[in-house]
């Protein structure tokens, strides 16, 4: 634990989306490169890394800016929405790893809440669809706060909706931007080498090879 982080029991548990519970970043890159392609645009894996963590809106925004296609954004996010309701939600599989840790980790000591950049409607299509519905008493999306991660809104708005305070929080990302936003919130974060390696993901408190570690962590911090 880094100095000066505060010595408060982790009561809830911050969940990111893609890339942490499940394995949707692959898909999320099929979509983009197909939006982006019917307008005779190509785009790199590395450049579509680099909006990892960040919202459809906002990678479409960044990606199309950059070819000077801004004006694009409207209808390609529309596009890009249909796809997601699509593909997205039909062909995600969770993290290994993942389903023994929602279920080992017992409501009545570790509250849950998902937090990602994610719209609302496609995450709770997720969770419906895995049957973890029941264990996330709280999900923000996309549109449920004015500023997204890399911002700390989405985890602050997460705190506040459980009614704990963010030193009471663990966060667990897959992503750069996401670890910003959960330290900037004044939460802990741990980070799990999905997406990224552990050299990339430094800004966390705890780096984590498999989602099981979540377990051990919750049990050293309370």
């Amino acid at each position: 634990m880094r100095s000066g982080q505060s010595e408060q029991n982790i009561v809830a548990v911050l969940w990111d989306l893609d890339g942490t519970l499940v394995q949707t970043e692959g898909l999320h890159a099929e979509v983009d490169r197909e939006v982006l392609g019917s307008y005779g645009f190509d785009v790199g894996h590395e450049e579509l890394l680099a909006y990892t963590g960040m919202t459809s809106r906002d990678q479409l925004a960044g990606t199309l800016g950059a070819r000077g296609a801004g004006h694009l954004l409207e209808e390609a996010y529309a596009k890009k929405l249909a796809l997601m309701a699509e593909r997205i939600v039909s062909r995600a599989l969770p993290t290994r790893g993942i389903e023994g840790v929602l279920r080992d980790v017992p409501m009545r000591t570790h509250r849950f809440a998902l937090v990602t950049s994610t719209e609302r409607e496609i995450a709770l299509a997720l969770l419906e669809r895995f049957g973890w519905s029941f264990r996330f008493e709280v999900v923000v999306g996309a549109e449920d706060v004015p500023r997204t991660k890399p911002a700390p809104d989405p985890y602050l708005r997460a705190c506040e909706l459980l009614g704990v305070a963010p030193a009471q929080a663990l966060v667990v990302e897959d992503a750069p931007a996401g670890i910003r936003a959960g330290k900037a919130a004044g939460c802990r974060v741990a980070a799990l080498c999905t997406t990224f390696g552990p050299a990339e993901l430094g800004g966390a408190d705890f780096v984590l090879s498999n989602p099981g570690a979540v377990i051990g962590l919750l049990g050293v911090l309370g």
